[in-house]
């Protein structure tokens, strides 16, 4: 069997351009630390606050890695004042306890995982009378290029055409091995270079600073 190249596993993994990114030489590769406290899987804040003004964070992840970046913004919308839940994408049953959505997920094969879209397809008609924002999670986004810029948008782009967003965000992900699948795994073994290695690209002061802005916006509507 030939060994994977790394073109083949980036288009498999969510990404066909910037092929260094993988070649990360380690964890934390640009010296960003991890959130000093993560909050737990489903975040619950404000309980005490009327259920009609809290804020939903709905997200796919894979690995869990998606997950901790929605879990922080969860965390940065409760320091804010706004009674948030976190929660996956596909354990939402309905969004009549919300006032707005945050909705995201990790980037697979070119595409938002597809409990992302399902989610938007699936409350559509809710979505349209709140406020709603979007974050997708990919390795594009850590390669700073014109080319991975003018990639980034066609992620969001099958959630806009069913609710135009407040505010879109665009986070780099990471590549931790224990967390992948046995697929992904397999993979990786089999790079014809030995360069594809774990990585984690995540910018926690950015993805906490996106979500205060977006805290702003929403106590504003």
């Amino acid at each position: 069997m030939k060994p994977i190249t790394r073109r083949r596993f980036l288009a498999v993994a969510g990404t066909t351009i910037g092929a260094s990114l993988l070649a990360c030489g380690g964890l934390a590769t640009f010296g960003l630390r991890a959130p000093n406290s993560l909050p737990p899987a489903k975040l619950n804040c404000g309980k005490e606050e009327k259920m009609e003004g809290k804020i939903l964070v709905a997200y796919a992840s894979k690995s869990g890695t998606t997950a901790e970046i929605a879990e922080t913004i969860g965390q940065a919308l409760c320091e804010a004042g706004l009674p948030t839940d976190v929660m996956k994408a596909r354990d939402v049953k309905s969004l009549a306890p919300y006032r707005a959505v945050v909705l995201g997920g990790a980037v697979r094969m070119a595409r938002l995982l597809p409990d992302v879209t399902k989610f938007a397809k699936r409350h559509a008609k809710s979505l349209a009378a709140l406020p709603t924002a979007y974050f997708s999670v990919s390795l594009t986004a850590a390669d700073a290029t014109e080319e991975a810029a003018k990639t980034l948008p066609g992620y969001l782009q099958p959630l806009r055409e069913i609710k135009a967003p407040v505010k879109e965000g665009a986070f780099a992900g990471a590549v931790i091995m224990n967390r992948l699948e046995p697929i992904m795994r397999w993979m990786l073994s089999k790079s014809n270079d030995g360069k594809l290695t774990e990585c984690d690209h995540r910018d926690w002061d950015a993805i906490r600073a996106w979500a205060g802005d977006l805290a702003v916006t929403l106590a504003r509507v």
